[in-house]
This record gives C-alpha cells, sequence and structure tokens, in this order.
C-alpha cells in the first residue's frame, strides 16, 4: 500500500498508461516492483482533480483531494472549491488535501506576509471541509513548523484522523503532532533511504511504528538504489526496508504495522 503518490504525474513521467504500468509492477524482472495491494493518489490543484478522478475508476486507486499550500491561491475560486466539494463525496476519495504550509521559498516578487496569510486561509478551510464531511485530512508542512501545530490545533478536532506526509520536519513536531492528535500518523518517504537522511532517520526512531505510514510521494524522491529514477508505488519495500532498519525489526513487522495504519486513517 502506497499511502500517497501522484499517480497522474507519475504515469505521465513514465510515458505508460495505468494499465501497462499495473501490469509491469506485477511482474518479478525489475527488483523495483512489487505487487500493489492499493494506493492513495492526490489531486491537490485544479488541473490534477480530473485526471485523479479518472484514476480512481482504477481497482485499488484511491483519492484525496484539495489544494497544495503552492497552490492556495486557487481556493479562492468558486469553480475550484465547488469542484472539490463534489468529488470528496465520491465512494473512492477517503482524504482531503494534501493542503498544508510551505515556507520553504518564496519568489523576490513575491509579498511574503500576504502569501502566508493565503496559505493559512487555505489550511484552514480545508480543515473545516475534512471536519464537516468526516475524511481524513493530508498534511504538508515544510518550513513551517509553529502555524502548522498553532492552525492544526486551532481548527481540527483532536479525534480527526489525520496523515502528516513526507515528514522531513523536526522530531519536536513529529512529537508535538503525535501527542495532540491521537488518530494522527506521519507518512515517511524515499529520504529515509538516502546518505543524506540522517536527520530524518532520527525522526523515524522516535515515531512508534503504530503511528507510520509508507509512501512513496511518486514521481518525487526515489529511494535507494533508484535515486535519478521516476518514482512510483512499486518502490514501497525499499521505503519499508530502510524503516524496519532505522526500527531494528523485520520489515513484516512494519507491512503489518503500516497496512494497519492506513486502514485506520483511510478506511480502506
Amino acid at each position: 500500500m502506497d499511502a500517497h503518490c501522484h499517480l497522474d504525474l507519475t504515469l505521465a513521467r513514465l510515458e505508460r498508461t495505468f494499465d501497462d504500468w499495473r501490469a509491469s509492477v506485477a511482474r518479478d524482472d525489475d527488483e523495483s516492483n512489487v505487487a500493489l495491494d492499493a494506493c492513495v493518489t492526490i489531486g491537490c490543484s485544479f488541473d490534477a482533480l480530473k485526471a485523479t478522478e479518472e484514476l480512481t475508476k482504477k481497482e485499488g486507486v484511491y483519492a484525496g483531494y484539495g489544494i497544495h499550500p503552492l497552490s492556495a491561491r486557487e481556493w479562492a475560486s468558486a469553480q475550484t472549491r465547488e469542484a472539490i466539494e463534489r468529488l470528496v463525496m465520491s465512494d473512492k476519495c477517503v482524504a482531503i488535501g494534501e493542503t498544508g504550509l510551505d515556507y520553504h521559498r518564496f519568489g523576490d516578487d513575491v509579498d511574503v506576509e500576504k502569501e502566508k496569510a493565503t496559505q493559512r486561509e487555505s489550511f484552514a478551510a480545508q480543515m473545516k471541509l475534512a471536519t464537516t464531511t468526516g475524511k481524513a485530512l493530508i498534511v504538508h508542512t515544510r518550513d513551517a513548523e509553529e502555524d502548522t501545530l498553532e492552525l492544526m490545533k486551532a481548527h481540527l478536532p483532536r479525534e480527526h484522523r489525520v496523515h502528516v506526509h513526507c515528514f522531513t520536519s523536526s522530531a519536536q513536531l513529529a512529537l508535538a503532532l503525535l501527542e495532540a492528535f491521537p488518530r494522527l500518523c506521519i507518512g515517511f518517504t524515499g529520504v529515509v533511504s538516502f546518505k543524506n537522511g540522517a536527520d530524518v532517520r532520527e525522526v523515524v526512531k522516535r515515531v512508534p511504528l503504530d503511528r507510520i505510514l509508507l509512501e512513496t510521494d511518486s514521481p518525487y524522491m526515489a529511494p535507494v538504489p533508484f535515486r535519478g529514477q521516476v518514482c512510483h508505488p512499486g518502490m514501497i519495500p525499499r521505503i519499508a526496508e530502510a524503516v524496519a532498519k532505522t526500527h531494528q525489526v523485520d520489515v513484516d513487522v512494519v507491512y503489518r504495522a503500516a497496512r494497519e495504519n492506513t486502514r485506520n486513517v483511510y478506511g480502506i
């Protein structure tokens, strides 16, 4: 199970149809592949919504719909909001998002405080939508730890189901989130296998296995030994192996825990 991917972008980069790619994942002739149970693919911009909806017609493909913080201005569009509000009511939609805050880099011509305010407003509105619909929430946070935690505490019920995805923030934030939201899980990607991923591995050590999700965030960040290649959900085993090594447990223990965690967060 891949708890977070961008399958539309992945297939475009691989230059494959879904059926062709799925068949290749089922074969044994590529060590990057593994039989794929299911995945949650994310539509987090207006342009990605239709392609994501189409992919959910495939068996084992579920979706999250929302607006990414770097596209936060799109939330102001009534057309965008109406499209998302329609899509989140479908049976294959398991989450709102990804949404959140990303303060990592702003262009020289950007009004930084205005951009941050736009992201915060979009994030708060999507947390309200998640609360209203009862769907899980997918959170993206980068270089915005204090604001992320503050806004989540202000706008999200303590018992809400949350996936903080592609976690590269501090252990302090991870532990604060786990304490504040008992049904929250943290997703780790191929970064946990990187040579320069020591900081992330330190966080992994401090997150209990019953609060970890496995994700690729494909097509980005292919795990070792596939750095530089297009990442895809069939590479989940390498991430599981890296988590298992970090926790010093057998990889089957990680698979079982992550599968149960995915059921608890997404209901699949």
